[in-house]
């Protein structure tokens, strides 16, 4: 029926937006062991630190489009009927709610700003700034649990939060706007505090997702996994192909160029789970699929951008 039709069509946004993410801790990685410096590495950084910001704007709009469209108190066609009207009718639903999303992610993100500052100022007594430095990222997701207690008692719809797009304005507040606030340069110190505590981190994000991926399941889904692996490096060698005539690069990148954004990691795998908490119903068997071609991606990666600097002639030529 229509509801089976939205739902199609919210799993296949749902798999575009996770294929634009890629891996900025892994690229970086990649760089430093090969030491690499130029022209091709830097466009390689920007052009995935750039990627990420825009997948989680992408994917805040995509909760919002997914919950309006299975969300059985507002029906809305994708087929049929009137297109006009269903389109007005999804918009009139659709833009009001990304519009609060956005803009309650954006308060969060400022309020966890001013938290973090203050955990900058913590004695750097070990463990004490890393707790101070948990505790905002406890804050970021806990958040929105803790405005629906607030609001739902009372009768008013909390906006939705999305958690990682507060975390990332609120490291650009710090790094970019601490000599405005504080007078002094933040980045380097969140950076060493961020890179202190990210163990723990890890080691309960890994865990995590490991006890999501279901054996069962993923012999179900492992030719989609196959399937959407090989069409995401197609899109990439075409897209590059497409972006590296539009830009100019030198013809001797072109072919190879593409390779240095297959990488996927934790920011991929974060907004899988999300899809899963979410909807409860096809978001676990869509989570499990997505990790799939996540891990795929992971592991064929990194030894393709480290060819591509070789290619390149950039290892060994960065500081």
């Amino acid at each position: 029926g229509a509801a089976d039709e939205n739902v199609k069509g919210v799993v296949a946004l749902f798999s575009g937006v996770i294929a634009v993410a890629r891996s900025p801790a892994s690229a970086l990685a990649v760089i430093r062991e090969t030491r690499a410096g130029g022209p091709f590495t830097q466009t390689v950084l920007g052009v995935t630190m750039v990627s990420d910001v825009l997948v989680i704007l992408l994917f805040s709009a995509t909760t919002e489009l997914a919950h309006t469209l299975t969300d059985p108190s507002h029906p809305v066609t994708l087929s049929g009927g009137h297109p006009a009207a269903a389109a007005a009718h999804l918009c009139s639903i659709f833009v009001p709610r990304v519009a609060a999303e956005l803009a309650a992610s954006a308060l969060l993100g400022l309020l966890l700003a001013a938290l973090c500052l203050l955990a900058l100022r913590v004695p750097e007594v070990p463990p004490l700034p890393q707790l101070g430095l948990l505790g905002v990222g406890a804050a970021a997701f806990s958040a929105q649990g803790l405005l629906d207690q607030l609001l739902v008692p009372l009768g008013v719809t909390a906006p939705s939060l999305e958690p990682m797009l507060a975390c990332v304005i609120t490291g650009f507040v710090v790094c970019n706007g601490g000599e405005v606030f504080t007078g002094r340069d933040e980045r380097r110190q969140l950076e060493a505090l961020v890179n202190s505590s990210m163990h723990p981190t890890l080691l309960f994000f890994f865990t995590t997702t490991g006890l999501g991926m279901r054996l069962s399941v993923l012999q179900h889904t492992w030719p989609a996994a196959v399937g959407l692996f090989v069409v995401r490096v197609a899109a990439l060698y075409f897209g590059h192909a497409v972006g590296a005539r539009w830009g100019a690069m030198p013809h001797r990148l072109r072919s190879f160029g593409w390779m240095a954004y297959v990488t996927q990691a934790g920011l991929s795998l974060g907004l899988a789970s999300e899809i899963a908490t979410d909807f409860a119903g096809w978001g676990p068997p869509l989570k499990a699929t997505l990790m799939s071609v996540i891990v795929l991606n992971q592991l064929v990666g990194p030894p393709l951008l480290e060819s591509a600097i070789r290619a390149a002639g950039e290892a060994g030529g960065g500081p």
